[in-house]
């Protein structure tokens, strides 16, 4: 098997697995909704919409997982050989999904660490001294996802980013 159809397989792969764990992912998503809208926790509102958030983020990840694989299938992107075998118009499409990704994963890791800064907030009795420092790191933290997401965006349309 050459190594094009094996990225397509992983392809394929990623997106199946991905897909199962999502279907395990949508019952844990309704169980929480349940049992936030039926137990009054401190800060159920906070949770609700974090917990949206992030099933939202993981239903555009999975859907991107899937178009990425629906158009390997077709043969019009080969993510590993980009460079190499994809004409530009397929190229700008190539970028604009890892850039969707990039961007997405931002957003989930932004969302994930305020809530658990919010936990931990609550359980250490509202003591804003101890989440002072994380509070500090997050948006740090979100300048070199961004800074690591241009870099392969760069690199894959043939800039000149750190990673070329």
């Amino acid at each position: 098997m050459n190594p094009e159809s094996q990225i397509v397989l992983l392809d394929v792969y990623m997106a199946f697995t991905m897909l199962v764990l999502y279907g395990l992912y949508i019952v844990l998503f309704i169980f929480s909704i349940y049992t936030l809208t039926h137990r009054t926790p401190p800060g159920r509102l906070i949770l609700l919409v974090a917990t949206s958030a992030m099933f939202l983020l993981s239903t555009s990840a999975t859907a991107l997982a899937v178009a990425v694989a629906g158009v390997a299938l077709q043969g019009q992107l080969n993510i590993s050989t980009a460079k190499k075998h994809i004409p530009s118009g397929d190229l700008k499409a190539l970028v604009a999904l890892v850039a969707t990704e990039d961007i997405r994963l931002a957003i989930n890791n932004v969302v994930v660490d305020l809530l658990l800064l919010y936990r931990c907030y609550i359980i250490w009795g509202s003591n804003k001294k101890v989440v002072i420092l994380p509070a500090i790191l997050i948006p740090i933290l979100l300048i070199l996802l961004g800074t690591s997401g241009l870099e392969s965006i760069g690199s894959l349309e043939g800039g000149g980013g750190a990673g070329c």
